[in-house]
């Protein structure tokens, strides 16, 4: 059903907050990636998978051999069961939120759609990814909704929609080389939008240090409201991140978008700099921005630092008064690059 194309009719990308259907998530099961970690990253996703399930349905991607054990552990856990639908297909990795298409709503009669970017596993950086760069054409097939043909490489994580009239993301990835390098910022800027439904797209420069996507945006900006975001900051000058954070700040207190739709940005703190395990002078991107937003809750990092781990479920909470606030410990999640955005991928309601 791909359909080549420019735009997306009565289609738009809604907001994260905007009623959900389900999560997609995809499981972990490649020792060759986790190495030591699988176990303990297995029960982190059951976790998640777990409180997920008291909101949403979710929609999981596994082996069909893995399904007992999956359940096992998901009963460890107390997930809601009944609300979990399993789909069987061999991943490479389990970033669902970068190798899951991007789900549109139709404006008109509520159904929806999806938008396949193309996925090159951030830049051909690990290889293979032709089962994740093959994961919408199997949405499509599996939820017989139509699918729209990206020209560009994209991932998820690379765009945040307000559900009306803004996108962000980031020069860092987009512009890469190892993405795009055919295409112009003008031409990736009208791509973006055809195929999101928003017309205006402000571009950041630069996303985290030690960011294996480049740079990805919901790790440094995310909205709460159609004219609100939080915005991952430091006011440290010995914090690598720093300088990036700075100019990010500075780009979107000038954006001419930003000023006209009197957007609220709200400060979201980094927590103290976290260092690989294996590489201790190599900063990993550990912040509280990502967080996933589900029905009635937003489901969000934490890092063993209880200070910093408070101040932003108070911050969080006050952007999300009505929705319930639950703190995963993401500790061993952000050792392999991401955190509870990055391992889901929001459907919309029809």
């Amino acid at each position: 059903m791909e359909r080549n194309q420019d735009i997306v009719e009565n289609f738009y990308m809604p907001a994260e907050w905007e009623k959900q259907e389900a999560i997609w998530i995809s499981w972990p099961y490649k020792k060759s990636i986790w190495l030591d970690n699988l176990r303990i990253i297995q029960n982190n996703y059951a976790e998640v998978i777990s409180h997920i399930s008291k909101y949403n349905n979710v929609c999981l991607i596994c082996l069909k051999s893995q399904k007992k054990k999956i359940i096992k552990l998901l009963n460890d856990h107390s997930a809601d069961n009944s609300v979990i639908n399993f789909y069987y297909k061999k991943m490479d990795d389990s970033w669902t939120r970068d190798t899951c298409p991007t789900f549109l709503k139709n404006k008109k009669d509520n159904s929806i759609a999806i938008v396949d970017w193309n996925f090159n596993s951030w830049g051909n950086k690990f290889s293979p990814w032709n089962l994740d760069n093959s994961l919408p054409a199997f949405i499509e097939k599996k939820l017989k909704i139509q699918r729209f043909q990206a020209p560009i490489i994209c991932e998820g994580g690379a765009i945040e929609s307000n559900g009306k009239n803004l996108i962000l993301t980031t020069e860092c990835v987009l512009l890469n080389k190892n993405r795009n390098p055919e295409f112009s910022k003008i031409e990736i800027d009208k791509i973006i939008s055809q195929h999101t439904g928003i017309r205006n797209v402000v571009w950041l420069k630069n996303g985290l240090i030690g960011d294996d996507t480049d740079g990805h945006i919901d790790n440094i900006a995310r909205f709460f409201k159609t004219d609100g975001l939080l915005l991952s900051i430091t006011n440290s000058s010995n914090n690598p991140n720093y300088t990036h954070i700075k100019n990010n700040y500075e780009i979107l207190k000038k954006s001419e978008e930003i000023k006209n739709n009197k957007i609220e940005i709200i400060e979201l703190p980094l927590p103290e700099p976290i260092f690989h395990k294996k590489s201790p002078f190599e900063i990993i991107p550990a912040n509280y921005a990502n967080f996933l937003i589900v029905n009635d809750a937003v489901i969000i990092p934490a890092f063993n630092q209880k200070k910093n781990d408070d101040r932003a479920s108070a911050i969080i909470r006050n952007c999300f008064p009505d929705r319930k606030i639950i703190p995963i410990n993401c500790i061993n999640m952000i050792q392999e690059g991401g955190a509870i955005h990055c391992i889901t991928q929001q459907q919309p309601k029809v």
